[in-house]
């Protein structure tokens, strides 16, 4: 149903590999969706939704702090205008940092940028510190200042390196009291990092 959709199957492939990623419903059909969306709103006061459109990945509708009074109509919106709605739990914008992770043959590349969102990263290049740390868990080449702790390092690796995602991009953030990763996406280029 989503085959061209790569931030939905990049948020469904985390799921079904168990990583931690927010709580998730995506809705493409307002109205046969109605009671799952209500159960979802259940108990909450705000959810985040964003969006995606066949073909079209970036630079969709979003309202990252939805008040769930809002959330419906918002949902209904986005529907009847050819988007698919990503509703996910509410996370406060209070990232110590955010970043991706490219997952190699012999080793890992990590950038990571202070605070967030991860977007500001991917789109504007503004990175802190990169790494490059090898399956071994040896740091290769390190450039930047120390932005994430390399304990935290070493439990990202341990997350996915055993996972079905090599010349994949995950993206990532942590805050005071929540880690999440937000979506993978294959990167075929990537294979030009590897050694000769």
């Amino acid at each position: 149903m989503f085959e061209n959709y790569p931030k939905i199957n990049g948020i469904i492939k985390l799921r079904n590999l168990g990583l931690p990623t927010p709580k998730t419903l995506i809705i493409n059909d307002y109205e046969l969706q109605k009671q799952e969306i209500n159960n979802f709103l259940m108990m909450r006061k705000f959810v985040m939704i964003r969006s995606e459109k066949e073909g079209q990945s970036t630079h969709c509708p979003s309202m990252i702090q939805c008040p769930i009074n809002q959330a419906g109509s918002f949902i209904k919106e986005l529907n009847t205008n050819g988007y698919a709605a990503i509703v996910q739990d509410y996370i406060p914008l209070n990232n110590i940092y955010s970043g991706n992770i490219l997952v190699l043959n012999d080793s890992f590349i990590i950038e990571v940028m202070k605070g967030g969102p991860v977007s500001k990263l991917n789109r504007e290049g503004k990175v802190d510190e990169h790494l490059r740390i090898s399956k071994a868990g040896d740091t290769i080449t390190h450039f930047g200042s120390n932005v994430i702790p390399i304990n935290d390092v070493k439990k990202i690796i341990s997350k996915v390196k055993d996972l079905p995602l090599k010349n994949h991009i995950i993206e990532f953030s942590s805050g005071p009291d929540w880690f999440y990763f937000w979506h993978a996406r294959e990167d075929k280029t990537s294979a030009k990092l590897e050694p000769i």
